[in-house]
């Protein structure tokens, strides 16, 4: 693997696993793993995060894009049922499911 799967696989799984330290937040109201690994995902999704802000702000102030989305929630909506509709074996996607697992996990917007 190059350096970037790498790191494209500890994003992914930081991620993943802070999706599920926030619900715990709001279902449990407390972490179920210790403060400091949570704090290592949040470092790492936080510098991911950083980086692609960088470039969204680069982007927009060149307005190499033409502007302004007319409704970029709605676009958001339909890119993540679109995402949550598909089906594969590949290591990086939260819907993918496992080779020979049967079906993927399906997600449904409120």
């Amino acid at each position: 693997m190059s350096d970037i799967d790498i790191h494209m696989h500890d994003l992914t799984t930081a991620a993943h696993l802070l999706i599920t330290d926030w619900a715990d937040t709001q279902v449990r109201g407390y972490l179920k793993w210790h403060p400091d690994i949570v704090d290592h995902r949040l470092t790492l999704l936080e510098e991911a995060l950083a980086a692609v802000r960088k470039a969204v702000e680069a982007e927009r102030a060149d307005n190499r894009w033409g502007g302004p989305l007319a409704d970029a929630d709605a676009d958001f909506n339909t890119e993540a049922m679109e995402y949550a509709e598909h089906s594969c074996d590949c290591e990086w996607c939260l819907c993918g499911a496992p080779a020979g697992s049967g079906e993927p996990i399906v997600l449904a917007l409120p």
